[in-house]
C-alpha cells in the first residue's frame, strides 16, 4: 500500500469517524427530555416566525429521525381563536426527504384534533391569514421547505370541523319584513346563525369524524391543488342532519371549490354514491 493511499484511507475512516459521531450524538440527545426540549422549543420559534398568530407545541417524544409524537398542538388566529387543536400526534418520516426540502410523511396520526375554517366578512380566510404568503422569492429550481407535503396514509379519531361563513337576510326583504326575518333566523334550532361583530355568520358542524386516508397532497408546486384519497371515513353531520359510514372516494381542492367523487357511503338506512 503506497503512502498516499493510507494517507487517503485514514483520511476517509477519521471523516467516517466525525460523521458517526454527530449523527450518534444528536440521536443521543434527541433521545433525552432535555434535547426532545431544546428541539421542541426551536420548532416553536420558528413555526412563530411564519405564523400570525400563536402557537403552542407540547411535549415531544421518539427519537425525531424517523418519526416523532406531539402530545398536543393549538394554533390561534390574530384575534386568538382557536383555528387548530390536537391531542396526541404522530409523524413518520424519512429524514432524507427534509434535508431535501420535503415534508413527505409515510404515517400521519392524529387523535381528537379539531379545525374551524372561517370565512371574514371581506371574503378572507383565516388560514390565509394566519400562513400569511411569503414575500420572500426562492431561486429558480429551489424549493422553499413547506412548498411539498405528502402524506402516504393518514389516520384520523374523534375529529371534530367547523365552517363559519358570512350569513346575510335576503337583500329583497325591507323594513319589517327584515327584522321579523332576521328574528325567525336567529330563532331557529335546526341551523346555527350569530351575530359577530363584521356582522352575522352561519356556522356548521360535523363530529365523530374517523378516517383511514390514502395519499393526501396538501401541497406540490408541480401539481394544481389539493387531492385526498379517502378509505374509509365516518362523521356526523347536523345541518342538515346526516350520518355518514364507510364513505370512500376522493376529494380535490382547487381554488375556492371542492370537488368530491364518493364510491360509496351508507346512511342508517339506505347506501349510495356521489358526484
Amino acid at each position: 500500500m503506497t503512502r498516499r493511499l493510507r494517507i487517503a484511507l485514514g483520511s476517509a475512516i477519521i471523516l467516517f469517524g466525525l460523521i458517526m459521531i454527530v449523527v450518534l450524538g444528536f440521536i443521543g440527545i434527541t433521545h433525552t427530555s432535555v434535547g426532545q426540549e431544546r428541539v421542541r422549543s426551536m420548532i416553536a420559534t420558528l413555526l412563530e416566525g411564519k405564523v400570525k398568530g400563536k402557537v403552542y407545541l407540547g411535549h415531544l417524544s421518539g427519537g425525531l429521525v424517523g418519526g416523532v409524537t406531539i402530545d398536543s398542538v393549538e394554533i390561534r388566529d390574530d384575534e386568538d381563536s382557536v383555528f387548530f387543536a390536537s391531542g396526541p400526534i404522530t409523524v413518520a418520516y424519512d429524514p432524507r426527504d427534509l434535508l431535501d426540502r420535503r415534508i413527505l410523511l409515510s404515517r400521519f396520526e392524529a387523535t381528537r384534533p379539531y379545525v374551524h375554517l372561517r370565512q371574514h366578512e371581506n371574503g378572507e380566510w383565516n388560514f390565509r391569514r394566519i400562513f400569511p404568503a411569503s414575500v420572500e422569492k426562492q431561486q429558480r429550481n429551489q424549493r422553499g421547505f413547506g412548498q411539498y407535503i405528502v402524506a402516504d396514509t393518514s389516520i384520523i379519531r374523534d375529529a371534530r370541523m367547523v365552517l363559519t361563513l358570512p350569513w346575510h337576510v335576503s337583500d329583497t326583504l325591507r323594513g319589517y319584513q327584515r327584522d321579523s326575518a332576521l328574528r325567525y333566523e336567529l330563532s331557529r334550532k335546526d341551523h346555527e346563525i350569530r351575530r359577530t361583530r363584521e356582522g352575522y355568520s352561519r356556522t356548521w358542524r360535523w363530529s365523530d369524524i374517523d378516517a383511514d386516508l390514502g395519499y393526501a397532497r396538501i401541497a406540490d408546486p408541480d401539481t394544481v391543488g389539493r387531492l385526498v384519497r379517502v378509505r374509509n371515513v365516518s362523521l356526523n353531520e347536523t345541518d342538515p342532519p346526516f350520518k355518514f359510514r364507510n364513505v370512500v372516494g376522493t376529494f380535490l381542492n382547487l381554488g375556492d371549490s371542492v370537488f368530491v367523487d364518493a364510491d360509496h357511503f351508507d346512511l342508517p338506512a339506505s347506501t349510495g354514491r356521489a358526484h
